[in-house]
């Protein structure tokens, strides 16, 4: 957080609401799920292909597109985020 304070002048911290992490590899009942693709569209548009003020990059099944429920769209999105991050996308 304090990283993000320093480029948004404090305005992370101000703006913070709650996070949570979840190992599903722990979760007694989850044994895989589907994406829930049909909105994708929109997400991918707002945050996918490109980075927030050349400082956020996002990257996952929700920013895949057209490859969002594999395993494949999401590591081909990160790999957009990470080229992005270098000035090579």
């Amino acid at each position: 957080m304090e990283r993000l304070d320093k480029m948004y002048d404090g305005k992370a911290s101000q703006n913070y609401v709650k996070h949570i992490v979840q190992n599903w590899s722990q979760q007694e009942f989850i044994r895989g799920a589907t994406a829930y693709i049909w909105n994708q569209g929109p997400m991918e548009k707002e945050f996918g292909l490109s980075p927030l003020d050349e400082r956020v990059f996002f990257a996952g099944e929700h920013v895949a597109g057209y490859a969002a429920i594999c395993v494949h769209g999401t590591s081909l999105s990160g790999r957009r985020a990470a080229m992005h991050c270098i000035g090579k996308e």
